[in-house]
């Protein structure tokens, strides 16, 4: 007797994570029950949620292991929204609650059906075939992203039996989020870890909360959270997504595959780079790269899955003109902007934009008119809580900067424009250079002139080209002058979006097999020499270690109550103790910090004099003046300091072990 369809479904997911779990212990020294309690999270928190909204709206989708890759995406996509709500009326725990309340939901209904005696009746060969199809999908998907993942997340970090050890090049930052996710297990908004008494509210967190939230439901370790499993979803549904969209959409799986390899591919910047151009440095930062946030912990990385589903929804309310497809559109739209501000503005903007185009055509004019309607509300709600709810941006600058991306590219190539005249033939070649095989996408930018445009294509376009056209002509920085200019993240999400229309351009000669099967080669080809060399340069074996001694140190720091302020000598080269692996508060914590750093300039320099000298032992600065200025609780350094820090009257020893010592500081009051 063949195992029933249902029997089938409900084995595949405890199946796959046995697989990971296997994986994941043998190569990574990860627990199995860590892994184990991960997948039970993925499935309570995102899952069953996503499943409700997805059921919400009309369940379309007849491959049920997509359905279910769909369902999971939603669910991360939309449950920093009320987990937000639970932590800003200080209740965060209460969201185990929430979870319960859809569980229930979810499963009364499959109960109440198996009570009465009902079962779905699936046609025994077409669901043998289509579950094989799927489960060879789902194999071949998850695949590709654990071979990605051993090149950059999962070899990140390296466990020991009495520490771990850290990479360190400059390709990866999942360490500096690591230190805003520990921060959220006391405070939110987050105290920002790494300079005391900093204001960080403005910052895009629900990435972070995310990894937080299974931290305080599951007691998983932050680390291994943030280096192996959240990469782990994160990658594999921005792969089943994309697979998803485009085998629905152009009805090819041939296509839908290709789109999961593209994702990962990159510009022209190969051509330059291997004649010589920016050398020792990735190609892929010649141009304007998409890749750089896909191979480290970045709120963009999520941010990309929300703008695959807001896709999809679109185009559910387009072929249906469903309201609750539309409603789903607007709140994903919204819930973006927690994963990157950037993208909320951006996508609110191009879907107003579309709604606008839409309604100027005949054969979509009543679509148009909702769309515009829905997003007109969705950008006033991104703008009200950009404003309103984290009280503004901090201290960024935006200044008019036209072409500034494309001038750094000629230097960086190493060409100095002669004259006006020269730009008439650079800045298309460095436009070809960016897009690299994407640029053919842009042929799908017609249909904005058609009698009946495609609402997905027409906002594809609007992301594209709005997009790459901000991060041309605006400079978004701090005070620092040799940061990047983050307005370069609309061109990451355009150039990423470019992706779909080139996509849609060659399922339009699919039929063509030569040509088609030509023309996807050469694609690949071009698309993925730079990703390669990245991989290549990312999978560095260069790496910081961290042993019982400095272990020591972080359990100290970790219990210390909260509100706790640290100081420690200036980290150019590596985490710190206190705000990477605890999220307590530092003074100024240097490594990989810079870029966002929530203080003035002069505050910034301020804290540098002031950290430097008061660890110098030749300096007759006034150190307790120092430790009050800041509110400093706890001072830690390495052994050799120990020696003029005993001296110190204000000083308390707490620990030395053979690395460092570390000191409380006493309450003079």
């Amino acid at each position: 007797m063949r195992p029933s369809i249902t029997i089938i479904s409900y084995l595949i997911f405890p199946t796959t994570v046995v697989i990971i779990s296997a994986l994941l212990r043998g190569l990574y020294r990860l627990p199995l029950a860590d892994t184990w309690y991960w997948g039970m999270g993925i499935f309570a928190c995102f899952f069953v949620p996503g499943s409700l909204v997805l059921g919400w709206c009309g369940d379309r989708e007849k491959d049920r292991v997509m359905h279910a890759a769909h369902a999971t995406a939603l669910g991360t996509a939309l449950m920093p929204l009320p987990y937000i709500f639970f932590q800003r009326i200080g209740a965060p725990s209460l969201v185990l609650f929430f979870f319960l309340g859809t569980s229930l939901l979810w499963m009364l209904p499959k109960v109440f059906a198996v009570m009465r005696g009902k079962e779905v009746k699936i046609p025994v060969e077409a669901a043998e075939t289509s579950w094989n199809n799927s489960i060879a999908h789902l194999a071949a998907l998850l695949a590709m992203v654990l071979v990605l993942l051993h090149f950059s997340h999962f070899t990140d970090v390296r466990f020991f039996a009495d520490g771990f050890a850290l990479r360190t090049m400059d390709a990866s930052e999942t360490d500096f989020h690591l230190g805003i996710i520990n921060a959220l297990r006391d405070s939110f908004p987050p105290a920002f870890p790494y300079a005391s008494g900093a204001k960080f509210g403005h910052y895009h967190v629900a990435m972070h909360l995310q990894i937080e939230m299974f931290h305080r439901l599951f007691g998983l370790n932050t680390i291994r959270l943030s280096y192996f499993y959240f990469p782990l979803l994160y990658l594999f549904l921005l792969v089943a997504i994309s697979f998803s969209f485009v085998r629905n959409v152009t009805k090819s799986t041939s296509l839908a595959y290709m789109t999961a390899v593209l994702i990962f591919g990159s510009d022209f910047s190969f051509a330059p780079g291997m004649l010589g151009a920016f050398a020792g440095r990735p190609w892929t930062v010649i141009f304007q790269t998409t890749i750089w946030s896909l191979f480290t912990l970045n709120g963009q990385l999520p941010a990309l899955i929300v703008l695959l589903l807001m896709m999809m929804h679109l185009q559910r309310y387009g072929d249906h003109g469903s309201s609750r497809d539309l409603a789903i559109f607007a709140v994903l739209g919204y819930a973006a902007l927690g994963f990157k501000s950037s993208m909320g503005l951006h996508v609110a903007a191009a879907s107003l934009l579309t709604g606008i185009l839409l309604s100027l055509r005949t054969g979509t004019r009543k679509k148009g008119v909702g769309l515009a309607s829905v997003s007109a509300l969705l950008l006033a709600a991104v703008v009200a809580d950009v404003f309103l709810l984290r009280e503004g941006v901090s201290n960024v600058r935006m200044t008019f900067a036209p072409f500034n991306v494309y001038g750094l590219s000629l230097k960086k190539i190493g060409i100095v424009p002669k004259g006006w005249s020269s730009h008439v033939f650079l800045f298309p070649a460095y436009v070809i250079g960016t897009f690299g095989v994407r640029i053919a996408g842009l042929w799908q930018a017609r249909q904005i002139f058609s009698w009946r445009p495609d609402p997905v294509v027409v906002f594809l376009v609007t992301v594209v080209l709005s997009g790459f056209a901000l991060s041309e002509m605006m400079n978004i920085t701090i005070f620092f002058g040799n940061v990047i200019n983050n307005a370069m993240w609309f061109s990451v999400t355009s150039l990423m979006a470019a992706w779909f229309l080139l996509i849609l351009t060659l399922s339009r000669i699919r039929e063509r097999k030569v040509l088609f099967v030509a023309s996807a080669v050469v694609v690949l080809l071009l698309a993925l020499p730079s990703t390669i060399q990245f991989l290549i340069l990312r999978y560095d074996r260069h790496y910081v270690e961290f042993r019982k001694e400095d272990l020591e140190v972080i359990r100290i720091l970790d219990r210390a109550p909260l509100g706790s302020v640290i100081l420690h000598p200036l980290n150019q080269t590596e985490p710190s103790l206190a705000a990477n692996f605890t999220g307590q508060q530092a003074v100024l914590s240097f490594y990989r910090s810079l870029g966002m750093m929530p203080l003035t300039e002069e505050d910034f320099h301020k804290r540098v004099r002031d950290v430097v000298l008061f660890f110098n032992p030749q300096s007759t600065i006034d150190r307790a003046a120092i430790l009050k200025r800041y509110g400093v609780t706890l001072v830690y350094a390495p052994l050799p300091f120990a020696a003029f820090l005993d001296e110190q009257p204000m000083l308390s020893p707490v620990l030395r072990n053979r690395l460092y010592v570390l000191y409380m500081v006493k309450n003079r009051e």
